[in-house]
């Protein structure tokens, strides 16, 4: 291990501490020690890609190319807030190449650090529903589970049908240039079955129908079964879409009216109950992603709300998950996995 290694991941580390301690204690990742890290990055990146390794300068592009798209994709659908996407950024490029994990002749496997953050955070998730249900705090709804389930089904499909387009896109655009693995496309997939799930525009008929017709077109010309023929992939998937209907209620946390806060997410159902209202200022409908947090003004209506003719002690909001500190194990884990395979 050189110097500009032990560099490298002295600052990473130090920024996903920091970072992480920052987001579970105020719920936030300061653009100051994103900032300081970035310039550590682009210091050390040079020398070590400009004049140490110039060998591995364009796996390094290759896979801070694909962290960043994944970056971009999960800030501007509203599922990572911004301090979230600039911390994945800023850990992609302080991340020496070396470390990259190779599967078969691919290095371009960083995106995996993004699928562990993931797991990681559904594992959290799982555990935290399992101690509820222990300790009965929560409770288990088989006829919701069964609805929530043949909806999941139907999304499912819908996601299918997007991710087998895109993969034969990518596949033709990215084939000649350079060779992505079944982990990489792997971990491209989580992702991108997680940004196309978010748009509502996909949904409809008309769009669905075209791609469909266009998976199979593709599926024909370029003589490929789109779908996976193993068993135990949709085993998996099943039990990932029990475990994911089981903790989808521990994403919501019934709060006082009056603790309601700038920066918090009201309930779609919350939301609802100010429709009506004579309150100025309240929040419209909430999306339950990152467009509806509350601004101050919006939360000191929310707290006046309370005291209105229909106002309600109570309200639901959606629960803030620390998400900085599960990227950050994420790509400790990667690195521990590399530690051991490599």
């Amino acid at each position: 291990m050189t110097l500009i290694w032990i560099l490298s991941l002295t600052f990473l580390g130090a920024v996903g501490i920091y970072a992480s301690v920052l987001d579970i204690w105020k719920g936030v990742v300061r653009n100051r020690v994103l900032g300081w890290g970035a310039l550590a990055a682009a210091v050390l990146d040079a020398v070590h890609y400009g004049l140490l390794a110039p060998n591995l300068f364009w796996a390094f592009c290759l896979n801070v190319s694909l962290m960043m798209g994944i970056a971009c994709i999960l800030f501007f659908t509203h599922s990572w807030a911004g301090g979230d996407s600039k911390l994945l950024a800023v850990l992609a490029l302080l991340f020496p190449a070396e470390c990259y994990l190779a599967h078969f002749d691919s290095q371009a496997t960083l995106p995996l650090t993004v699928m562990l953050a993931f797991l990681l955070g559904y594992g959290y998730l799982v555990i935290h529903w399992v101690i509820s249900l222990l300790r009965k705090r929560t409770s288990f709804s088989l006829s919701r589970t069964k609805e929530s389930f043949l909806a999941f089904g139907r999304s499912y499909l819908l996601v299918l049908l997007y991710v087998t387009f895109a993969n034969m896109i990518l596949q033709a655009a990215l084939a000649p240039w350079v060779e992505i693995q079944s982990l990489t496309w792997f971990a491209l997939d989580f992702c991108l079955a997680w940004f196309i799930s978010t748009v509502r525009f996909l949904r409809k008929k008309p769009v669905w129908i075209s791609v469909l017709v266009l998976d199979i077109v593709g599926a024909i010309l370029l003589r490929q079964f789109p779908l996976s023929t193993r068993g135990s992939h949709y085993l998996f998937l099943l039990v990932v879409v029990f475990l994911r209907i089981a903790v989808s209620q521990q994403n919501y946390q019934v709060i006082p009216t009056a603790q309601v806060q700038k920066g918090m997410i009201l309930s779609s159902a919350s939301s609802l109950l100010f429709l009506g209202s004579r309150v100025k200022g309240l929040p419209g409908i909430s999306h339950e992603d990152l467009r509806s947090r509350l601004t101050q003004e919006e939360a000191e209506s929310v707290r006046r709300w309370e005291h209105s003719a229909h106002g309600s002690p109570t309200v639901t909001i959606v629960r803030k998950i620390p998400f900085a500190v599960f990227i950050f194990a994420g790509f400790v884990l990667y690195l521990i996995i590399w530690s051991v395979v490599k």
